[in-house]
């Protein structure tokens, strides 16, 4: 493609560059001051160089690679200058500069009009407003649109084309009854609409919206983005078809009835020209076993849930959703729903209190809040109650109904946090806070003590990085510091432990990490450590399962001295699958008395009465084995899996009379559960 010779092109540059149209001034000519000469320089420059490039003289501009013209192109009789595709950079045109009505000549293109347009020889808008997007109507200032009465901006089309649609179809809307109506869908003028005429006349309205388009709508969409003047379904209204989903003012006022196609809503009714709106119908159906819904098109839904539901038998320990129905599991005992608006229970804790009632405690979804109930030994809920607290990370009951709680404090940085244990009566009133003086500590374990104290245990760091230890504490009743002490380099952050007391010794076993573990890894062997009243290692023994990672399975206080479960797994430390498990008991001064390997499915020890408990967990069941002389196991309660309450963890513990507590959250329902010993009577 040829283009102009460079005068003319550096001309147009120059108007370009300062708003005008080259090509409303007349011949081309090089401007004489300083700005034009200082463009004529520099795009003289980087013309003169392609020109090399392309091995062409000065006077035209050969670039093989330009979009050429197509074969049919509108070439102005006047201009003779081909049309250019819009994305072309300005550039001068050639010859006269006048175009006849409906051509253009703008930023270089003289072909049919599109966006700029001439009018007696003028452009309607600048050279540089095609580049920029603008659009124009022939014969109309900016903004304006060419209508059947004259130059109007889109706010008044969207007065004068309504009324003129209303006028047109005023004839084509006679009716007798609702079956005499239509709607001509997407019939648009300048937008795409539904309208309401007589069957009978659907054709000649579809022909009159045509005709009325080709006059009204000049530019591209529409060009005014105008809404809908009706919209609904029609219906015949004192022999006239209307649409009266919008609330068309000539059917009534506000109050009267109207449809707003939403299923989910009833009652409609007309609160204003175009408003239609009605009041969300109630789609609860009182099932707890069912996740009620709605949809505009199809209205209320219900989904059949598989969560746990409210017992509906008396001493029963729980029941669950299955098919849609609450279906009672066959357990005796009770369950309580510890559910409050507006709190998102966390990880739940549940504690046997001294008079036979249980704590519930969990995180709110809150910083620094906890979240307190209390129930009685037959379920009744007595308290809740939120609090400000730390997360707590342990709970332990105290004799006179009260408990503790432990947490940690930190301010701006990790490193700087540290544990603390809280002192609550029983109306969960805070009595003492004690703040421990360990450099990043975090809790994991808290116990009361027969003495009235109590002992805490977790990880912390005593420099970094990563050196995480185990610490214990010991605490009067009254908050007071016994001691604390330094259990050495422990796997889990140091968490991967837990303790037992028995009278004024304090035993724990530990996960020690392996030479490449990382803090959060479980390898290694499992260590056992006896403290004498003051806090000194007097006792030490390594343990281990036989196989894989090493983890502890609980420590109770024996007879004969103290009785530690080992858990192996593989592939993964603490979360890895079990392998193995093993029973050791020690005496006091680490000694194995004897040791057995019981099945893999084993989890922990637990303290319970008359004989410590050993725990499993399959698929299927929760199951409590009593541990007896040598080792030896006696069958003992089983829980089946639909009773327990999986979904944020499961917390448990031995209630004394051979039953269990259980506590746990599945979709946002937090529930405690007690069950009873095979035998058992009914609180």
């Amino acid at each position: 493609m040829k283009f102009s010779p460079l005068p003319c092109r550096l001309a147009a540059f120059a108007a370009f560059a300062v708003g005008v149209s080259a090509c409303d001034q007349g011949p081309a000519a090089v401007p004489s001051d300083t700005s034009a000469n200082q463009l004529d320089a520099k795009l003289g420059e980087d013309l003169s160089a392609e020109d090399s490039a392309s091995g062409s003289d000065g006077g035209t501009w050969e670039v093989s690679d330009a979009p050429t013209a197509a074969p049919d192109a509108e070439v102005d009789a006047i201009t003779k200058c081909p049309s250019q595709p819009s994305y072309s950079m300005p550039l001068a045109c050639t010859g006269s500069f006048s175009c006849t009505f409906g051509k253009e000549c703008c930023c270089g293109i003289c072909g049919a009009s599109t966006q700029c347009h001439c009018t007696a020889g003028q452009f309607s808008c600048g050279a540089t407003d095609l580049c920029f997007g603008a659009k124009c109507s022939p014969g109309c200032s900016m903004d304006q649109f060419q209508t059947p009465s004259g130059c109007k901006t889109c706010a008044a089309i969207g007065v004068a084309l309504p009324a003129e649609i209303s006028a047109t179809l005023a004839p084509l809307r006679t009716c007798a009854a609702d079956a005499d109506c239509g709607t001509l869908q997407g019939a648009d003028v300048c937008g795409w609409c539904s309208y309401g005429v007589a069957l009978a006349q659907q054709a000649t309205a579809t022909q009159a919206l045509a005709k009325m388009k080709k006059t009204w709508c000049t530019g591209p969409a529409g060009p005014c983005n105008l809404p809908c003047p009706e919209s609904g379904q029609p219906a015949c209204v004192q022999g006239v078809c209307h649409l009266v989903g919008l609330c068309d003012p000539l059917l009534g006022g506000p109050g009267t009835p109207c449809n707003d196609n939403n299923a989910c809503t009833s009652g409609d009714v007309c609160s204003g020209p175009g408003k239609c709106a009605g009041k969300l119908v109630d789609c609860d159906d009182g099932n707890p076993c069912t996740q009620d819904t709605c949809s505009a098109t199809g209205g209320c839904g219900h989904k059949p849930l598989s969560v746990p539901c409210p017992a509906t038998l008396a001493c029963s320990a729980g029941a669950q959703c299955m098919m849609g129905t609450c279906t009672d599991l066959g357990v005796k005992g009770w369950d309580a729903s510890v559910t409050q608006l507006g709190i998102i229970p966390g990880t739940p804790r549940v504690r046997r209190l001294a008079d036979g009632g249980v704590l519930y405690t969990s995180a709110t979804g809150k910083q620094d809040q906890m979240y307190a109930v209390r129930l009685s030994a037959a379920g009744a809920v007595l308290l809740t109650t939120t609090v400000a607290a730390p997360v707590a990370d342990a709970v332990a009951a105290a004799a006179d109904g009260g408990f503790a709680t432990t947490g940690f404090s930190y301010t701006k940085t990790w490193t700087n946090q540290k544990p603390n244990v809280l002192r609550w009566d029983a109306s969960a009133k805070l009595l003492w806070t004690q703040e421990l003086p360990l450099q990043g500590g975090m809790p994991s374990l808290l116990e009361a003590l027969p003495s009235g104290g109590w002992l805490a245990l977790g990880g912390y760091q005593p420099q970094m990085p990563n050196s995480w230890h185990t610490w214990l504490a010991v605490l009067e009743d009254s908050g007071k510091v016994a001691f604390t002490a330094d259990l050495g380099p422990g796997a889990g952050y140091g968490k991967a432990a837990v303790a037992a007391s028995k009278g004024s010794s304090h035993a724990v076993l530990q996960a020690v990490a392996g030479p490449s573990s990382t803090p959060g890894d479980s390898m290694g062997d499992v260590r056992w450590l006896r403290l004498d009243a003051a806090g000194k290692v007097v006792g030490e023994k390594q343990l281990s399962a036989g196989q894989g990672d090493t983890q502890p399975g609980g420590l109770v206080a024996h007879t004969q001295g103290w009785l530690a479960g080992v858990r192996g797994t593989v592939a993964g430390g603490a979360t890895g699958k079990p392998s193995a498990f093993s029973l050791f008991l020690l005496d006091d001064n680490g000694a194995v008395l004897w040791s057995k390997a019981v099945a893999s499915t084993a989890f922990g020890v637990v303290a319970a009465a008359p004989q410590p408990w050993l725990l499993h967990w399959t698929d299927k069941a929760l199951s409590v084995q009593e541990i007896g002389a040598g080792g030896s196991l006696t069958d003992g309660l089983a829980v089946p899996s639909s009773l327990l309450i999986t979904g944020s963890g499961l917390a448990y513990e031995p209630y004394g009379d051979g039953g269990l507590l259980l506590a746990g959250v599945q979709n946002m329902q937090a529930r405690v559960r007690r069950v009873l010993p095979a035998g058992g009577m009914c609180p």
